[in-house]
């Protein structure tokens, strides 16, 4: 007889829909269960490739690396990385961990030229916008290693696809905020995190864009932050609002918001309307003193969680991802709505 889901299922002593997401790699599978079906698939000669390959890896692990710089977002997004590991660890997935330290490309491009021939099966990386870095991520998909961006695109490259917000939308639901909190008029300060990623000037040219078709009269001005969650950001706008002389609207577009907010309360500016990107620690203490307005946040747990589970899918079954962009929800939080959430869920929304 020819083997089915359903004798598969009926040997295993579990049913048809399990013994399909177990072929499928997919998740909420018990591990034990899972091999069970995999070796019973294996030996009947059901879908000998899928099981056998998936019986394989587990004797011979899918080592993935992961590049980032680690600050407090991107521990966020380590959680949704490390809980996909656990959940897939029985299927051979094993993650190494590549830590920059300054963030610069030149440190981007050395680890990834290192990656082209140290055995890893897929990259999950935040890219620097540089040329260097392009010509690295389609080195390592020259040589079928798949790269995934997250939390900032390379939308230039042969990247394999992109899992995050859509930054240009977020930076246009920021503009449509700031043009009803102002009424259509005032003046506007952006400060613009590290040009050297694309999420931060995506979210620029979203802003600009939606305030340009909302009309009315809101001048914007830019200052560039020092660096991307830099201490020193704190000082930097300290000394702005100090010195402005009339400023109605901030926009944040990266992680230093709550040192650019810190600074509107220290200078007596707490009446400013400031709209910042992701949720920290800060955040809710700055909303409740009304020095955050609004925050539009990513989901960065799940952007780490997606990444793996995409490469996983595709190493073990060549499945590609139905489009090239997997863009994350996209979600607008403020003073009441983060009001007793559990610290847990902070990166989850």
């Amino acid at each position: 007889m020819r083997p089915t889901i359903k004798t598969i299922a009926d040997e295993a002593g579990t049913s048809k829909s399990t013994v399909d997401r177990a072929l499928k790699g997919q998740s909420g599978v018990k591990p034990e269960l899972r091999e069970r079906i995999l070796r019973i698939a294996e030996e009947s000669g059901y879908r000998t490739n899928a099981a056998g390959r998936a019986l394989r890896r587990q004797r011979s692990p899918m080592r993935i690396a992961v590049v980032f710089r680690w600050r407090v977002f991107e521990q966020q997004i380590r959680e949704g990385l490390e809980a996909a590991q656990s959940e897939f660890y029985d299927l051979g997935i094993r993650l190494e961990f590549y830590d920059m330290h300054t963030g610069e490309y030149e440190e981007q491009y050395r680890l990834l030229r290192q990656l082209a021939a140290s055995g890893v099966r897929g990259v999950v990386l935040k890219p620097v916008l540089h040329p260097r870095i392009i010509e690295a991520v389609n080195l390592l998909e020259a040589k079928g290693i798949p790269v995934i961006t997250v939390s900032s695109d390379l939308p230039q490259s042969k990247r394999f696809c992109f899992i995050g917000q859509n930054y240009f939308q977020a930076g246009r639901v920021a503009g449509s905020l700031m043009h009803t909190a102002l009424g259509g008029r005032g003046n506007v300060t952006v400060f613009q995190e590290s040009a050297q990623y694309h999420a931060y000037t995506e979210r620029l040219k979203g802003f600009q864009k939606a305030l340009e078709q909302k009309g009315g009269s809101v001048a914007v001005r830019q200052v560039g932050c020092i660096g991307e969650g830099d201490p020193q950001n704190y000082g930097q706008a300290l000394a702005y609002f100090q010195s402005a002389e009339k400023n109605d609207g901030v926009f944040c577009t990266g992680i230093s918001y709550p040192q650019i907010a810190q600074a509107a309360l220290d200078s007596g500016r707490a009446h400013i309307a400031l709209i910042g990107c992701d949720i920290f620690e800060e955040t809710i203490e700055l909303c409740r003193k009304d020095a955050v307005d609004f925050v539009i946040t990513q989901n960065p747990f799940r952007e780490g969680y997606e990444s793996i589970k995409a490469l996983y899918q595709y190493l073990l079954s060549g499945d590609r991802p139905p489009e090239p962009t997997f863009y994350t929800p996209l979600n607008i939080a403020n003073k009441e709505s983060l009001e007793n959430l559990d610290p847990q869920m902070r990166n989850r929304i």
